[in-house]
């Protein structure tokens, strides 16, 4: 991989360890993040315009679970990778 149009991995499965990342991803950028599904998936993170996504890291999962929230009420951080495929540099 790597070859061509055939993309390669920017970045390993992995989650965020602080409380809050902020992604922005230009629009004409092509659709590089990914997050693993409930079912086991990897599902595209279309970039789209004027919007930007945010990721729960491990550290606000951890504070979610200390508060004794109820089920369904804590955050998860999500596990993602990025994808990367131009042949020009990744900002990140």
């Amino acid at each position: 991989e790597g070859e061509g149009d055939l993309p390669s991995l920017g970045s390993s499965p992995h989650t965020d360890w602080g409380v809050l990342t902020i992604i922005l991803q230009p629009p004409s950028s092509p659709t590089a993040l990914q997050v693993l599904s409930g079912e086991k998936e990897w599902v595209d993170v279309p970039p789209i315009e004027n919007t930007v996504v945010v990721n729960v890291g491990d550290f606000a999962e951890l504070l979610s679970h200390v508060n004794h929230l109820e089920p369904g009420e804590t955050f998860t951080s999500p596990i993602h990778r990025v994808q990367h495929c131009s042949r020009g540099a990744r900002k990140s």
